[in-house]
């Protein structure tokens, strides 16, 4: 969601934006914990090329709410037009 808002503000017409994460869990003590999430987003963006996608997907892990909620686990992000 924040991903196609930002698009959009900066005029691109956000046909579809698909986001599947990978959640990676761990025994920490003596329970578990997430110590990893891989995001890969796929997009079909009017006007954007795949350079800009990516670099508008890494800045929206920045500032992203749940991003930072989500501070103390390794986030990636992977991102491509489709």
């Amino acid at each position: 969601m924040a991903l196609g808002a930002r698009l959009s503000r900066n005029g691109f017409t956000v046909n579809n934006i698909h986001t599947t994460a990978h959640v990676h869990l761990e025994k920490v003590g003596d329970g578990m914990s997430i110590t990893r999430i891989h995001l890969v987003t796929e997009g079909s963006i009017e006007g954007l090329d795949e350079a800009a996608f990516k670099e508008h997907a890494e800045e929206t892990k920045k500032s992203c709410i749940v991003s930072r909620a989500l501070a103390g686990v390794e986030l990636s992000v992977e991102a491509k037009l489709v």
